[in-house]
């Protein structure tokens, strides 16, 4: 039986070739002796172009031509499943695997090459790599160094990986890393090609060039540190307003630049914060390198790997010493116009009333005595300037309240729905019919009286004086715990309602709605209630709003410390 010489030789090196000829012979019979054996270097390249390199141990016992060729035949499918193998691991491969052939043209072309650049196996294979996937530009330097590379293997980049622009089917461009190699077989030289698209990649350094542009120049200092608190990076505005240069405090601590100023309390709280993995905004008050104190307002974020385990924090911080020397300035001016207010209001409420008390008494004493055809001019002038004047006794007793926003009395225990209760009958004498509803159960809570007093008269007395029928008015008061520290209290009407877009106005100082409409029924319209409320609330770290629309009433919400 004869072996196919084609069958055996295709697939050995020149080596193996000459290996097999001078040691094994070739012929009809294949004799040597038994058990002897032979391993030989095989590589194959398959009609796709892969190619493999495989170890191939030939075992040939002496026997006749069936048992040589039958060897043959197993080492020759040996050597195609394991190219198979091969095959199979560049097709699943995510990069693209391309080979050329010394003439350029494409004899591999993996499923990851169809994926990046849109053409198919059978549109790629036979066809100049080249114009298929390399822009216009790079067609001139291929056609210059190629030549060397079909002569000698040889060219720029081999070897090496380089980043360059490759061209999809479509037509656009993108970013890529490739690596190239060159393998000789037989007198002819193959390029093999891995192509990665780097697209994405190039996107996150852009990103990050720019997110590095702004941390470096940014007018705030950025500090960031290791999950203990040591110090690893700081930005160039932190050594402007700090003194300190970048490796005079990485590997420290923070700490170094305390100014005694705030006690070991705060920055309790300030890491217990962060570590639990809060954030932390408030006031900072450092000591500079020349031991000069500045203020910063800082906020300070930690950084979570994936696993949600904290790595790294991030403090960035901002000077406001201008700022807060300013701000106290102002709060001291402002301090001393309320001061004067507070006088000058004062010291024109006692006139302003005897004024009106005046007025009515002249209309009740001596209307009369008038003469027939002046009596009702006189008496309307009066009942104007009677008007008038208790208008502007309530302008200054809202200016006093006002100004006494910030003011807190003696923290008092009391009972809040008894409180409330006392300061209707008391305060508010409402109209014959009102309906006032409060929450039964009783609650205790520790607070300013004074200053809460303000809040609800206001708020209750603005939802009987805006209702157009107060007779036929109903006023709720409710309340909840939001949690131990703090309630949420709601007083809510019937009333006409408040259109949306005033709803953020009504708050501001001199603001008022339906002035003229409410003065005609007897009550007094400032514009001044409300911001007192407003400010009070603030001024202890609650927050009010109102949710309201026309013919639906209109339900104030704010929230009130439950123990001060």
């Amino acid at each position: 039986m004869k072996i196919s010489r084609t069958t055996i030789r295709s697939a050995l090196t020149p080596r193996g070739l000459e290996h097999w000829d001078k040691k094994l012979g070739f012929g009809n019979r294949v004799e040597i002796q038994a058990w002897q054996t032979a391993k030989y270097a095989l590589r194959a390249v398959q009609a796709t172009g892969s190619i493999g390199r495989i170890e191939q141990r030939i075992e040939i016992l002496q026997a006749g031509p069936y048992f040589g060729a039958r060897r043959a035949n197993i080492a020759l499918r040996e050597t195609e499943g394991r190219l198979g193998i091969i095959e199979k691991a560049v097709d699943a491969s995510k990069d693209a695997i391309l080979i050329l052939d010394d003439n350029g043209r494409v004899t591999s072309w993996n499923h990851a090459a169809e994926e990046m650049f849109g053409y198919t196996k059978e549109e790629a294979l036979g066809h100049d790599l080249h114009s298929l996937i390399a822009p216009e530009r790079y067609h001139a330097d291929f056609q210059r160094v190629f030549p060397k590379f079909r002569e000698t293997g040889s060219g720029p980049g081999l070897g090496k990986t380089l980043e360059v622009t490759a061209r999809r089917k479509d037509g656009t461009e993108f970013p890529v890393e490739l690596s190239k190699s060159a393998y000789k077989i037989g007198n002819h030289w193959y390029a093999i090609g891995i192509v990665r698209d780097v697209t994405e990649r190039k996107q996150i350094e852009q990103r990050l060039k720019l997110l590095e542009a702004a941390v470096m120049h940014t007018a705030d200092s950025i500090v960031i540190t290791d999950y203990r608190g040591l110090i690893q990076f700081v930005n160039p505005a932190f050594c402007e307003i700090t003194g300190y240069s970048a490796k005079e405090v990485v590997g420290h601590n923070p700490r170094i630049l305390k100014s005694g100023l705030q006690d070991e309390t705060f920055y309790k709280v300030l890491w217990a914060t962060i570590t639990r993995g809060e954030n932390w905004h408030g006031i900072l008050h450092n000591r500079r390198k020349d031991g000069s104190i500045y203020i910063e307002e800082a906020t300070i974020s930690p950084v979570k790997d994936e696993n949600g385990k904290i790595t790294h924090f991030i403090g960035v911080k901002r000077d406001v010493t201008d700022r807060e020397k300013y701000r106290l300035e102002l709060e001291k001016t402002i301090a001393k116009l309320e001061s004067i207010a507070y006088g000058l209001a004062h010291d024109l409420k006692g006139p302003i009333g005897r004024l009106a008390n005046l007025v009515g008494w002249i209309i009740d004493d001596f209307g009369s005595a008038l003469p027939e055809d002046k009596m009702n001019d006189m008496q309307g002038h009066l009942e104007i300037l009677k008007t008038q004047a208790k208008r502007l006794q309530g302008l200054i007793d809202d200016l006093v309240d006002y100004a006494r926003s910030k003011s807190r009395s003696k923290s008092e225990r009391m009972d809040l729905r008894q409180f409330i209760q006392e300061m209707v009958e008391r305060d508010l004498p409402a109209p014959t019919g009102l309906e006032l509803v409060v929450p039964q159960a009783t609650l205790e809570i520790s607070t300013y009286k004074n200053n809460l007093w303000r809040v609800l008269y206001n708020l209750i007395s603005n939802a009987i004086k805006h209702h157009p029928s107060p007779e036929n008015g109903r006023v709720e008061v409710a309340w909840r715990a939001i949690d131990n520290n703090w309630l949420e209290i709601t007083v809510a009407d019937n009333g006409p309602g408040i259109d949306p877009m005033y709803h953020e106005r009504i708050f501001r100082f001199l603001e008022t709605l339906n002035r003229e409409e409410v003065e005609k029924r007897g009550y007094s319209s400032s514009g001044i209630g409300l911001a007192t409320v407003k400010e009070i609330i603030n001024d202890l770290g609650g927050t009010i709003r109102v949710e309201s629309s026309l013919e639906h009433g209109a339900k104030f919400i704010f929230t009130w410390p439950r123990e001060i």
